[in-house]
């Protein structure tokens, strides 16, 4: 180890600010709401591909598949009252 350093290994993952209870609440909270926001995003990407099958065909597999896409969805959007937005 070079003389000098020493304070750096001690000290490289404990400063202060990374320890806040409060900090690490509101970084997994805006992680989980990311992640959720890519959860629908891939659903309604797929739901709208149903869509523009069924349009194309008028295949009743694809309208059964949005539905049940559409439904899968509801169940990753927030309650009402919920905070979505993170601050």
């Amino acid at each position: 180890m070079v003389k000098g350093t020493a304070w750096l290994n001690k000290n490289l993952l404990t400063s202060s600010q990374d320890q806040n209870p409060r900090n690490v609440q509101a970084f997994t909270k805006k992680e989980r709401i990311k992640m959720r926001n890519v959860i629908i995003k891939n659903i309604t990407d797929k739901a709208d591909q149903a869509a523009r099958d069924w349009e194309k065909t008028r295949d009743p597999k694809y309208r059964e598949e949005w539905y049940k896409l559409v439904k899968e969805a509801a169940q990753h959007i927030p309650k009402k009252g919920v905070d979505i937005y993170p601050k």
